[in-house]
């Protein structure tokens, strides 16, 4: 007897788990797919794609790069540099009168 309720309830708990899981399957919106939303969704989310568009960009800036060494170089500098004299004294005159 024990068994016979046992199988029952679960019967039971596997009904009810299925009822409302297809009552809140059918509230939800129902999505119409089209061939031209499903190659956009696809294409848009393609890794492999993705990957060659990253390793195109990749070999356009390498190609930039290249071309770079090519193009003229203008440089600048700023240099200052000070000449002292070797000795430098100073001097002043003796006054007169002042020992």
């Amino acid at each position: 007897m024990k068994d016979a309720v046992g199988f029952i309830g679960m019967w039971f708990l596997c009904f009810l788990a299925v009822a409302l899981f297809h009552q809140s399957a059918l509230a939800e919106e129902i999505k119409v797919y089209t061939l031209d939303g499903c190659v956009k969704e696809a294409l848009a989310n393609n890794w492999k794609l993705k990957a060659k568009k990253e390793q195109v960009d990749q070999a356009e800036y390498v190609k930039n790069q290249a071309r770079a060494e090519f193009h003229p170089k203008l440089r600048t500098a700023y240099g200052y540099k000070r000449y002292v004299s070797a000795k430098r004294t100073t001097s002043f005159p003796r006054l007169r009168g002042v020992s």
